[in-house]
């Protein structure tokens, strides 16, 4: 998988995928058993989940978060850990595990749900 800068953005949930439904960008669904984001600023509908040029996967199948809590600057950072930061929780997306990223850094984390939302 490759990795894009989505920059500061908010992901929302879109269910299951649905071939009808017309997607906005930063929309996730699920299919197959896997996660997908819906990456293309113009909104469409009927557009495979393999066209990469509309969506990117961010979950294969079997893939799991690790909820590790409070974040710990101390503490090794890996793919699809998440952690809790003044309120809000964040995903690694960085291929590379590392300490002391703290989670506002966008070459590691991915914000999934802010405080108070």
């Amino acid at each position: 998988m490759g990795i894009t800068n989505l920059g500061a953005v908010s992901m929302s949930a879109g269910g299951v995928y649905n071939s009808e439904t017309v997607y906005k960008k930063y929309k996730v669904v699920s299919a197959n058993g896997g996660s997908y984001m819906y990456i293309n600023p113009t909104p469409a509908a009927n557009v495979s989940l393999t066209d990469t040029s509309h969506w990117q996967q961010i979950a294969e199948k079997g893939d799991t978060f690790n909820l590790k809590g409070e974040w710990d600057d101390e503490a090794e950072d890996a793919f699809f850990d998440v952690v809790e930061y003044y309120g809000s929780s964040y995903v690694y997306i960085n291929p590379i595990p590392s300490t002391g990223n703290a989670p506002t850094n966008e070459t590691y984390w991915r914000l999934l749900a802010q405080a108070g939302g």
